[in-house]
């Protein structure tokens, strides 16, 4: 399936799903408690896609990081130059507020986002032996994963294409399997994951569906 239907199955959707732990929040785990139901671990929730990069904004984050970047995510970027999934009010609070469980980078935010994290990490491990030679990120992020993470994908053979939790305990050091979280193997299987558990699943195992 494209990335563009994987999208569009994702914004038709109307409900977003919580994990089922007292530790999300005591009010929270109250309320589903006492109105608990068949859906009562399901929120409303709403999307927000912005219009489509152009390709000359494109080939600005090909330009920043040296590479040329998956066709996957070009694909998202041309359907959607970022994007707001599974966008919930803080309905235990007074507040207009919204919890965005998942934030689909633009072109601009994956530029300075990589800057950030690159400047990071070679100011954490830039005297370390082990990573003195390493001076170039073998992924490029596109998600935000809260609390200092991101979703990324590896861009370079034999990992090409890989979504993995960045965490940023790791200092956003270069992908190694052994280290980060995989998340699943393509772009399409992440959106397609996405979609069916409701939101559910997509920021790794740790992060699912806690705010």
């Amino acid at each position: 399936m494209s990335i563009a239907m994987l999208m569009k199955n994702i914004c038709s959707l109307d409900r977003f799903r919580m994990q089922k732990k007292q530790a999300v929040f005591p009010d929270v785990w109250k309320y589903l408690l006492k109105n608990e139901t068949v859906d009562s671990w399901f929120v409303e929730c709403s999307h927000s896609c912005s219009p489509p990069a152009k390709y000359e904004e494109i080939r600005q984050v090909e330009d920043s990081l040296g590479q040329e970047i998956p066709n996957s995510l070009k694909s998202l970027l041309l359907y959607s130059n970022g994007a707001s999934l599974f966008s919930v009010p803080y309905f235990w609070l007074d507040s207009k507020e919204k919890y965005i469980h998942l934030r689909l980078f633009s072109s601009e935010e994956i530029i300075t986002t990589q800057y950030k994290i690159y400047s990071h990490y070679r100011q954490m491990l830039g005297n370390d032996p082990d990573f003195q030679k390493s001076t170039k990120l073998n992924y490029i992020t596109f998600c935000d994963a809260h609390d200092g993470n991101y979703l990324a994908m590896c861009i370079f053979p034999p990992d090409q294409g890989n979504i993995f939790v960045l965490d940023h305990e790791l200092f956003y050091r270069p992908y190694t399997y052994n280290e980060y979280e995989l998340v699943v193997p393509t772009l399409e299987i992440w959106l397609e994951q996405v979609s069916q558990s409701y939101g559910f699943d997509g920021l790794g195992v740790n992060g699912r569906a806690v705010f």
